[in-house]
This record gives structure tokens, sequence and C-alpha cells, in this order.
């Protein structure tokens, strides 16, 4: 659900699933915010946590 969301956006990120996480990169760190302000917006049905953000 998530991926599908960065992926319609059109930013230039690329979402990968992992395990339970999603990792987002890509090279601006302005698209990196976008996503994540993006994921805070939306109401997920379950929690969200950003870890390791540079």
């Amino acid at each position: 659900e998530i991926t599908k969301l960065i992926k319609d956006s059109k930013l230039k990120v690329n979402a990968q699933i992992q395990d339970e996480q999603v990792r987002v990169t890509g090279a601006k760190i302005d698209d990196l915010q976008a996503v994540q302000q993006m994921i805070k917006d939306h109401d997920f049905p379950f929690p969200v946590q950003f870890v390791n953000y540079k």
C-alpha cells in the first residue's frame, strides 16, 4: 500500500519491501522529505515509523 502510493507520486525515488519494512532511496533529500510528508499525511491502518533518515 505504501509502495503504490510512492510509485503513484511520480517522485524520483525507489521503494523496496524488506521484511516488514519499506526502504525508500533517492538522490535528492527534497524527494525523500516529500515522500515522508506524503506518508505522514496519509491515514494508514497501521503504525508508521521513520528510521535512518539522512
